[in-house]
């Protein structure tokens, strides 16, 4: 009987040294590769085993996130590194940080910065600088999600920062809000003028991106520039100079305006002293 126990002691002894032996075999190999910085590598050797000790299981997390990040998943790859309760270098999640609330502001969400503050919220001017370096570049993804950000945050500091910020700079929210592709709208035609409008030596132009049916007539070509020299009355209203071209394609100029349309992403533009209808455009998100 003693010798059956001593048996069955020494199997159960054996087949625990034998798996815990496979484990730090699997361990020692995703360590070799999380210093070598092969995430991937880590990930597949772990995510199948069991009872990995805390290390190891940082070690996968950490992987994890890694491989999020490389995929550009940035969102789920800063709430995984979160998650790890060790081995998290600052400098890494703040990179991870970044590129999440990069990607939040060109996606227009203000609910994605909302999640990252929650994530940290010690984040608060990182969010703020984000926000208004993309309103300053007149990206209006920045104004998108500084309006989004000032409705659905709670009272303090950064929601103050950020409306201060809005009431400010009314011009500079109209220039971005002009940055852009925008399409003539008229239904009778079945090919509307559209018009790239950028940046251009501290002011804009507006270039045709696509010659509309009634343009084609004034021998207008792509890439003609159609808009210049823009100059803003007040917050929603400017003037600007239309390129126009007569029947023989000479060019001539006339002084024209426009109004913007925040709440539908419209410019209705108009033509001054002339009978020539007005002319909306509407952006268009490519």
């Amino acid at each position: 009987m003693k010798l059956r126990v001593s048996f069955l002691l020494c199997c159960c002894i054996f087949f625990t040294v034998f798996f815990c032996a496979c484990e730090s075999e699997q361990v020692k190999q995703a360590k070799t590769a999380y210093k070598d910085g092969n995430y991937s590598e880590v990930v597949e050797l772990l995510s199948k085993e069991e009872n990995l000790s805390d290390s190891a299981q940082d070690m996968l997390t950490v992987s994890e996130a890694n491989v999020m990040y490389e995929n550009k998943e940035y969102m789920e790859a800063v709430k995984k590194l979160a998650s790890s309760k060790d081995g998290v270098k600052a400098e890494q999640f703040e990179e991870m940080f970044n590129a999440a609330l990069t990607d939040a502001i060109a996606n227009k969400s203000p609910e994605n910065v909302i999640e990252l503050l929650k994530i940290d919220e010690s984040k608060s001017d990182a969010v703020y600088e984000a926000v208004t370096r993309a309103c300053n570049d007149k990206d209006y993804n920045g104004f998108v999600v500084l309006d989004g950000l000032v409705e659905k945050i709670e009272d303090g500091d950064l929601k103050t920062k950020l409306a201060a910020f809005s009431d400010e700079y009314t011009i500079l929210r109209s220039e971005a809000f002009l940055v852009g592709t925008w399409e003539r709208q008229n239904e009778e035609l079945e090919t509307n003028a559209r018009v790239e409008i950028v940046p251009y030596n501290n002011n804009f132009i507006g270039k045709l991106v696509v010659v509309g049916d009634d343009q084609k007539q004034w021998h207008f070509q792509e890439g003609d520039i159609f808009m210049q020299d823009f100059e803003f009355e007040d917050a929603q209203s400017f003037l600007y100079t239309n390129l126009v071209r007569f029947v023989d394609g000479t060019p001539d100029k006339f002084p024209s305006s426009g109004t913007i349309d925040f709440k539908n992403g419209v410019i209705t533009t108009k033509t001054t002293g002339t009978d020539n209808p007005d002319v909306s455009y509407k952006r268009i998100d490519e």
